[in-house]
């Protein structure tokens, strides 16, 4: 297999190869698509485009792209920016790497591979095809896998995805200062190990494992296997200066949180000390308080005495008052008795619901609460023959199969009956007009 080469293929690169892409997009790679072509989807602003389905983002996407795009062109503008970590590498080496990157999608991973490796697409489409459509990587059975190849793989894709972070680490490392004399010059490596082997624990092996990788890589097997050894051995004690440094840290903060806790408790005396003082300043001010109460009363008395004359008006004055007062309460208790016990014609009011306007207009026999739609039903069945009055049934909280069953047994008798409903007064509204001369003798089925 050749090496990654952008070559022209206009034979190859059809909708074809197109539909099969958009079959590998996920949700991140078809948004990508859609704001860069600004497509525009009914009731989504592109800021609310992670809100529509895959299905319809991607539908919407085929209508405005199939059919009307220059394939090759497009793809070259989906992957740029992340082809410069696959440069140079043959097929093999490409579907080695792409299975363990995971920054890159299948559909980035295809669209490099289709622009790149034109002659192995084309001879493999059919065998890529099907993966595809069973929801495969594409380049299943595409890969001659030895362990070599598949663990070399791996360490070189998990290695670039660490590299900045091994720098980072490096350069907050406690012994860096130390460094800077055993790296300084121009000689290889392996011409300052010669001379000077630095101890291990400082860093120095680390720090040659991430800046002398290539050189390092040309060495004899055992040589690399020995740095490898020592740059691991600088990461283990590296990571028990941390593991110490945060066992000190937590000692320190657990210091830190007896003091806190320490402080806490003062604080809380003093709060219990501040409560007491508190309550008996409180007990002082009610003696202030009962003391200033009874030199009032004794004012108010000699005051009296004084101006007994216009003590005898305040009398009158609230005499009349309470004589408004009074009248106006016999006029309200007037008003409310129109409402007292309401209905005097032979009706029975069931309910399931209770409300003191109902104990106002109806007497006790004519009133009927129930828990249940079925004691509705039993307390019908009990009334005389014939039974002359109205029954109103009120259709708050019965559902319609009770409400069914309640109509059912009122009509069995031929009685006179009404559905009510809506709230208190609505419904005393409703059996007042209804007693009017609303209802007679007819019979409804609906409130």
């Amino acid at each position: 297999m050749g090496n990654a080469a952008q070559e022209e293929h206009p034979s190859i690169l059809d909708q074809d190869t197109f539909h099969d892409f958009m079959e590998l997009c996920e949700k991140e790679d078809l948004i990508k698509i859609a704001l860069s072509v600004n497509l525009k989807i009914p009731g989504f602003t592109p800021k609310k485009y992670k809100q529509v389905p895959l299905s319809i983002l991607k539908h919407h996407l085929l209508r405005n792209l199939q059919n009307k795009i220059k394939v090759e062109k497009f793809l070259q503008d989906f992957v740029k920016g992340a082809e410069e970590a696959y440069q140079d590498l043959s097929a093999q080496e490409f579907f080695y790497q792409i299975q363990f990157d995971e920054k890159q999608s299948q559909a980035q991973a295809f669209a490099f591979f289709v622009l790149h490796y034109g002659e192995q697409y084309q001879k493999h489409k059919a065998l890529i095809k099907r993966n595809i459509q069973e929801r495969r990587p594409f380049y299943t059975d595409l890969m001659d896998v030895t362990f070599t190849d598949k663990i070399q793989a791996y360490y070189q894709n998990t290695m670039a995805h660490f590299a900045d972070n091994l720098e980072k680490l490096l350069d907050h490392h406690p012994m860096k200062e130390a460094w800077d004399d055993f790296f300084e010059g121009r000689e290889k490596l392996k011409d300052r190990l010669e001379t000077s082997l630095p101890r291990v624990s400082e860093g120095y092996y680390l720090k040659m494992f991430s800046q002398y990788r290539k050189e390092i890589s040309r060495w004899k097997t055992k040589e690399k296997e020995a740095v490898i050894g020592l740059a691991l051995l600088d990461a283990i004690h590296l990571a028990d200066t941390y593991r110490d440094k945060e066992a000190i840290a937590i000692h320190q903060y657990e210091k830190e949180m007896r003091k806190i806790q320490s402080d806490h408790d003062k604080l809380r005396k003093k709060l219990e000390e501040t409560k007491k003082d508190l309550e008996r300043i409180k007990s002082a001010f009610s003696v202030a308080q009962e003391e200033k109460k009874q030199l009032n009363k004794t004012y108010q008395q000699t005051l009296s005495e004084l101006n007994e004359k216009t003590n005898t008006i305040e009398k009158m004055t609230a005499e009349l008052a309470q004589l408004n007062k009074a009248k106006s309460d016999w006029e309200a208790e007037k008003a409310n008795a129109k409402l007292w016990k309401l209905f005097k014609e032979e009706l029975v009011f069931l309910s399931l619901v209770d409300d003191p306007l109902f104990e106002w207009v109806f007497n006790e026999t004519q009133r009927v609460i129930v828990d249940r739609p079925e004691q509705i039903i039993d307390y019908v069945k009990t009334l005389p023959e014939p039974f002359h009055g109205a029954i109103f049934i009120n259709t708050d909280g019965i559902n319609s199969k009770s409400l069914f069953q309640l109509e059912a047994c009122v009509q069995q008798r031929a009685l006179i009956y009404k559905l009510v409903g809506g709230g208190a007064t609505r419904i005393v509204r409703r059996i007042s007009f209804y007693l009017e001369g609303a209802m007679h003798s007819e019979v409804e089925t609906a409130p």
